[in-house]
């Protein structure tokens, strides 16, 4: 009965670390958060080619090296959704009136909605130099 203890728990902890060292990626169901305070709030769409290709020049460009990003996926997660309306409603300079895009992307440290990949990607950029 002992052996059989030891091994369960050496599953878990492998099963724990597997978890901790992974890295972690949006989720339809979820949201996934790098900080407790992020930098950006990045809302995208599961299947959404825009918010790949934003995605894609976060990862290979180490933006996450650079600053915290909460990812929060809207069109399988009502929740989500429900923060993006309200965060929209931050930013009046967003037309509104033909519904909410994505990729949207939130930067708190101004309170500055973005929508679309090239000019998230732009304003990261300025944000880098």
């Amino acid at each position: 009965m002992k052996p059989l203890i030891a091994v369960l728990l050496v599953v878990i902890a492998v099963i724990g670390s597997l978890k901790v060292l992974s890295p972690q990626k949006p989720s339809v169901q979820g949201t996934v958060t790098n900080a407790n305070t992020p930098d950006i709030i990045y809302y995208w769409g599961e299947g959404c080619s825009h918010c790949e290709s934003l995605k894609k020049y976060i990862l290979e460009n180490k933006i996450e090296e650079r600053f915290q990003i909460t990812y929060k996926e809207v069109w399988g997660n009502q929740d989500n959704l429900n923060d993006l309306k309200e965060t929209a409603k931050l930013c009046p300079d967003i037309d509104l009136s033909q519904g909410i895009g994505v990729p949207f992307v939130f930067f708190t440290a101004d309170k500055k909605c973005v929508v679309g990949d090239s000019p998230v990607i732009e304003k990261i950029e300025q944000m880098i130099k």
